[in-house]
């Protein structure tokens, strides 16, 4: 070789290249005066990125891995044996819904459904009685031969009390409103009773 490893007294580490004596850095691949080809090596890091990748991989050899199989398999088999043989004493078994819960069920279904036909009954009464009242006001208008307050006053008359009767219709669509309201806790008070019948 054309250059040797020397230290100098700064601390860095210096090749001198042996046909000169010129004094070259570490990184310098040949000698500047001279000429001399330097040595090939391998950084530092490059050193430390084999290392570690020859540690990792004898970390993986294929008898750690079985082994790790092995302890696992183990350890699964200890959970298995520790686990109760017999069934415990909170379990129950599931029991079919009782007939009242059924009969209440088709209950409630009956009578949401009644109630909801009166609603629709209510409003469609409240509709039509306010539609006649209008018709019936508009005829007296266009009907009614006079001035302009005398037809506003024919118009007015089947209007006013028409329409205040079929007001009338408010109240029991209000209370149709409050009992379907009630039905459907029930219904599902009675839904949730069947569900979670294990529980109580």
């Amino acid at each position: 070789m054309a250059l040797s490893l020397t230290s100098n007294h700064t601390g860095h580490a210096t090749e001198t290249c042996v046909h000169c004596s010129t004094a070259l850095e570490i990184t310098a691949r040949f000698c500047g005066e001279c000429g001399a080809p330097g040595r090939q090596r391998q950084s530092t890091s490059q050193n430390e990125h084999r290392t570690f990748a020859q540690s990792f991989a004898a970390h993986r050899t294929p008898g750690m891995m079985v082994q790790s199989a092995d302890h696992a398999t183990g350890v699964k088999t200890q959970l298995l044996q520790r686990a109760p043989q017999k069934t415990p004493n909170f379990a129950k078994p599931k029991n079919d819904v009782p007939q009242e819960l059924k009969d209440e069920l088709a209950k409630l279904i009956v009578l949401l459904a009644r109630e909801r036909l009166f609603l629709y009954m209510h409003c469609g009464i409240f509709l039509t009685a306010n539609l006649f009242g209008f018709y019936v006001a508009m005829r007296c208008y266009n009907g009614f031969i006079g001035d302009e307050m005398s037809k506003l006053m024919m118009a007015m008359t089947p209007l006013l009390f028409i329409n205040a009767i079929a007001l009338a219709c408010l109240a029991p669509i209000k209370g149709t409103k409050r009992e379907i309201a009630r039905l459907k806790e029930q219904l599902t008070y009675v839904k949730f009773q069947i569900e979670y019948r294990n529980v109580f």
